[in-house]
């Protein structure tokens, strides 16, 4: 669903709906019943507050800011959600860190799989923090966390089941479930294992694979992670090294 502005002082809702909404909706049944909806901000520029201030950077967002219309496919529809809090007294959000990582470097948030054989691997620890040291509400306790990358470059190895992959974007995400216990800050953490997945261990693949750098070859890609509950999100950067 989005929203069409006919330059006018009203704005229109524009809903467009899927192949089994359709079908639904042409039963006249009662069985077409909208039971949940989320609301996303994609298009706003928050960086407009910054810049001018949040009275004068609300109205050039209020006015200048172009509004979405609806998408019919979902994978390139609204990515940051409106999130909501039963406390009413938070000023803070909380957000994820890289914490701890034996192949990479937290600081640059840069992991680095070195094909130094078949079975090279390494962990990556993901945990939510909040400004200030302080305690993370617990409705935004992140339970799940959803791990999103490219699965000719890694594959996750543990804590997980099998991947679902986009069959337009070809991304896979693996659903991994927070460790068992919190953190210092009452905030979820996940650790979790990736390696290198089959096709990236077979040589004549390599091979073929990216650009040469120093007598070997280098991919570069991204590992995104984000909770389910909060809608935090961490990109890192993924450096495949097949040398």
């Amino acid at each position: 669903m989005g929203f069409l502005d006919q330059s006018t002082n009203n704005i229109i809702i524009d809903a467009v709906l899927t192949a089994v909404g359709r079908e639904l909706l042409c039963k006249n049944d009662g069985s077409f019943v909208i039971k949940k909806f989320g609301l996303a901000d994609d298009e706003v520029d928050y960086g407009v507050i910054r810049r001018f201030g949040r009275a004068v950077g609300a109205e050039k967002i209020e006015k200048n800011t172009p509004i979405m219309e609806a998408f019919t496919n979902c994978t390139l529809g609204p990515r940051y959600f409106l999130m909501g809090a039963s406390d009413q007294t938070m000023y803070r959000l909380p957000f994820l860190v890289l914490t701890d990582t034996n192949i990479g470097n937290s600081a640059t948030k840069t992991v680095t799989l070195t094909r130094e054989n078949d079975t090279q691997s390494g962990t990556v620890v993901v945990g939510q923090r909040m400004a200030g040291n302080e305690n993370i509400p617990p409705t935004l306790i992140d339970q799940m966390f959803i791990v999103t990358a490219d699965p000719n470059l890694l594959s996750v190895t543990s804590a997980v089941g099998p991947p679902t992959i986009d069959p337009l974007t070809g991304k896979a995400t693996w659903v991994v479930r927070r460790n068992a216990k919190l953190n210092n800050q009452n905030g979820g953490t996940i650790s979790f294992g990736i390696g290198f997945p089959t096709m990236m261990r077979n040589s004549a693949n390599v091979k073929a694979a990216g650009a040469t750098v120093k007598g070997g070859k280098k991919l570069q890609g991204v590992l995104q992670i984000m909770g389910m509950t909060s809608g935090n999100t961490i990109q890192l950067t993924l450096v495949v090294d097949t040398s």
